[in-house]
């Protein structure tokens, strides 16, 4: 009897929610209908050197020598699903390439801006915009705007597909040191250029509001980017880290909402990143690679913002207040400490190679707990704040299983980069304001400390050591190395990591035992970063070069570290090869690949810069005439991986220098010492 009446009761509940709609009864003709929400996919596709570039001898994937990522990606959208209630309208350009013949390609001409729509799995054009810069706001602009007029939809959603650099280093555009031709045009980005051109369109009108704003793109999943498009949309997905250049997999995220018409930015933040996630394990196990070890990618609800605001707020002020105010000790203290949470703060793109390019994007959530403080109110708060915002990340990744879904600018190298950086972060407006203060505090406040300042160096013949201390009191610093200094170019090469002496009693010493031997890489100079840890005595090395590949001239060069183990509690013990891990500057992510024969190898050199106040925009540098930096892979049989020789080799007659990077990456030089 209980369950009769419940079915009864049921049935009449829902009736009565049918009436709402189409009436409950009548003839047994009658039905109720609910309409399939329909959804409007744009995505706004900037090609630059990313479709036009020069591909690899050994990319299998190129098109007429070309990377052609953007390509791949639109065909990916063609191999989706078909749908009436799913739109997907492209527009392309920035790109130099015109007139195109050859299999494969799918546009014609990527030197002006173009609009597409894909209909039954083919790309039809919608016409040709001519020559504009697609660094523009208002070409952003006017796109969204035809995309929704023209093809409108119950909901929307916006990826803009390009290079991506965090806060300080932009969205989209050319590579650095590449100027393209007034006919293929794109200029980055700012945060504050994407926020004018979405909300330029979509206006007050909350209909045209996206229910995701998604970045194919490094770099983009930061607070900056979230408080900037809290209020033209519902949910961003992005990366936190550099991305494959391979980027989403297309048909795997639109297919989601093919088969998920109702599906909130929630999930479809979700599909896209495990979508995305197995599209690059499928390529790792193809290339026998581990990129897949270091992706991140969430989801984050940009209602949850305001929250995560307030929270910050009351965090910075509180670090602003213990930065500038009471007794000096305790103002160094308070900064030291910020620093350091920051130094052992997972960041990216923090450039171990070209500190002037850094986008000092680290993850927020570990800046704030690597700090300790965990008895704090606003500290807890705005953990908490944080992790209501992110509904969604990739988890148990190897590499970057302690991320918390969203980065945020805070300033190491910054500070000492370039002077154009920190005003430009101030001029966000739409970031919280107490934030934007604690950083000019903190920066304000490493810019008046004491530099570190190196003693004289001390020289023991005898032992054939030299030895240095810092005269600073409580020195903190991130490394020291000694490195042969080639003076008359200012080239510091040859470096070696050293830590403090031991017995020190103010623990600030380094020496160096001068035996003659240094670091090398098959009998050539090799610069080595490491940091000042190891684990049961092994530690990971990184030698920044460069790598050309056989028969090819400088401009295939390709950027990167070599990385290995070393056993520094038994130097007599074989290092272990790990390989060249190309565009592998910090914390990027990359594979490792072993050298092929021919190889050209240049070792790079550090060279630092001369001009005042601009110390650490200083680079590691390719001397292409420098034999001791340089060697040739010899051939090896099919199939054969060659390992380079790593060893400490005995060079002599060079001039020795301490050399190190204070917390704020600024480099301190000693004089130069040299013992025979």
């Amino acid at each position: 009897m209980r369950v009769l009446l419940s079915s009864f009761r049921l049935l009449v509940l829902w009736c009565l929610s049918a009436a709402l709609i189409s009436g409950c009864g009548g003839s047994s003709g009658d039905s109720v209908s609910v309409a399939t929400p329909s959804t409007t996919v744009l995505v706004y596709i900037e090609g630059t050197n990313l479709e036009d570039g020069l591909a690899p001898p050994d990319d299998s994937g190129a098109l007429n020598g070309r990377t052609a990522l953007a390509t791949k990606n639109i065909k990916e959208m063609l191999a989706a699903a078909s749908s009436d209630n799913l739109r997907v309208v492209i527009t392309t350009g920035a790109a130099n390439k015109k007139d195109i013949s050859g299999s494969g390609e799918l546009v014609d001409d990527w030197t002006t801006v173009k609009r597409f729509v894909i209909k039954n799995h083919q790309l039809v054009p919608q016409g040709s915009q001519g020559v504009k810069d697609m660094g523009d706001p208002q070409t952003l602009t006017d796109f969204i705007k035809w995309g929704q007029d023209n093809f409108a939809a119950d909901r929307y959603v916006l990826v803009l597909w390009d290079h991506g650099g965090g806060a300080l280093a932009d969205f989209g555009g050319y590579g650095t040191g590449l100027v393209p031709k007034p006919d293929y045009f794109a200029s980055k980005m700012t945060f504050s250029d994407i926020r004018k051109a979405i909300s330029d369109a979509v206006g007050d009108d909350q209909a045209r509001r996206f229910e995701v704003i998604g970045f194919d793109a490094c770099l983009m999943g930061t607070l900056e980017i979230a408080e900037a498009l809290k209020d033209v949309g519902r949910y961003l997905a992005a990366s936190q880290d550099i991305e494959p250049g391979g980027g989403w997999d297309y048909t795997s995220f639109l297919n989601f909402i093919v088969s998920n018409p109702s599906a909130d930015g929630a999930a479809i933040g979700k599909a896209i990143a495990e979508g995305y996630l197995a599209k690059v394990k499928a390529s790792d196990a193809k290339s026998n690679s581990h990129e897949a070890d270091s992706l991140t990618f969430s989801t984050t609800k940009l209602a949850a913002i305001p929250r995560v605001r307030a929270a910050l707020a009351a965090f910075s002020n509180k670090l602003r207040n213990l930065l500038e105010s009471g007794a000096d000790s305790s103002r160094l203290a308070t900064w030291q400490n910020i620093a350091q949470s920051r130094s052992w703060a997972p960041d990216f793109f923090a450039s171990n190679i070209d500190i002037a390019s850094t986008t000092d994007a680290v993850d927020l959530t570990s800046l704030i707990e690597a700090r300790g403080d965990f008895e704090s109110a606003e500290q807890t708060e705005l953990v908490a704040a944080i992790k209501s915002a992110v509904v969604y990340k990739l988890e148990n990744i190897k590499y970057r299983n302690n991320v918390g879904g969203l980065n945020v600018m805070f300033p190491s190298i910054a500070v000492w980069a370039v002077d154009t950086l920190l005003p430009k972060y101030d001029g966000f407006a739409f970031v919280t304001d107490e934030y934007r203060a604690l950083v000019k505090s903190f920066s304000a406040y490493a810019r008046s400390m004491q530099d570190l300042v190196f003693a004289t160096v001390a020289e023991d013949s005898a032992a054939k050591t030299i030895s240095v201390a810092f005269t600073t009191a409580n020195p903190k610093y991130e490394q020291v190395y000694v490195a042969i200094h080639q003076t008359f170019a200012n080239y510091y090469y040859g470096h070696q990591p050293v830590w403090n002496t031991v017995g020190d009693p103010v623990g600030n010493g380094f020496h160096y035992t001068a035996d003659g031997k240094w670091f090398t890489l098959d009998g050539k100079f090799a610069s080595v970063i490491a940091a000042p840890t190891t684990e049961m005595g092994l530690q990971v090395l990184k030698i920044p070069m460069m790598r050309v590949p056989k028969g090819k001239g400088i401009e295939y060069g390709r950027n990167g570290m070599y990385w290995l183990r070393y056993n520094f509690a038994d130097p007599s013990q074989a290092p272990e090869c790990i390989g060249f891990l190309e565009n592998n500057e910090g914390n990027q992510v990359s594979s490792p690949s072993s050298f092929e024969g021919g190889d050209v190898i240049y070792l790079k050199a550090w060279q630092s810069s001369m001009e005042k106040g601009k110390e650490a925009t200083g680079a590691w540098v390719v001397d292409q005439d420098n034999d001791d930096l340089k060697f040739t892979v010899p051939d090896v049989p099919p199939g054969a991986e060659y390992f380079p020789t790593f060893a400490r080799t005995a060079i002599s007659g060079k001039p020795y220098a301490f050399f190190a990077f204070d917390l704020r990456w600024k480099p301190v030089l000693s004089e130069d010492k040299s013992i025979e």
